[in-house]
């Protein structure tokens, strides 16, 4: 066995497919009606990487309820990312996890009314002169 084996074994016992909680998948709807993302896959993964700014926990996110999109359709870089950052050698999963404690999160300062994309985020104020 090489490493480039154990590689492929190790992401052939990730997920295939994931996708939101229930709750969460009308968050993402909303975000891309409002023009803050072009596709709910795209506001997933930025509430995963959310969730990592926030330090979010995980293991307490809502469930999946169900799946949505294949491994193959997200950003090969942040898989990479994760599997190194985490370090994990399922980065599907953990996307999963992490994708839905960052739209419960979000959703949390939706309800609440009266929220800005940028400061959910955290980003900076630029001024436009």
């Amino acid at each position: 066995m090489t490493v480039n084996d154990s590689a492929e074994q190790a992401v052939d016992s990730d997920k295939v497919t994931i996708g939101p909680s229930a709750a969460n998948k009308d968050v993402l709807d909303l975000l891309v009606t409002q023009g803050h993302f072009n596709s709910s896959l795209a506001a997933f993964q930025a509430a995963a990487m959310l969730a990592i700014r926030k330090d979010l926990e995980a293991s307490s996110a809502p469930a999946s309820a169900g799946t949505m999109w294949n491994r193959g359709s997200v950003n090969r870089q942040i898989l990479d990312f994760l599997a190194w950052y985490m370090p994990t050698t399922m980065p599907a999963r953990v996307l999963e996890q992490l994708g839905n404690a960052g739209t419960a999160y979000i959703a949390e300062k939706v309800k609440t009314g009266g929220y800005r994309f940028s400061e959910i985020f955290d980003l900076p104020h630029m001024a436009v002169e």
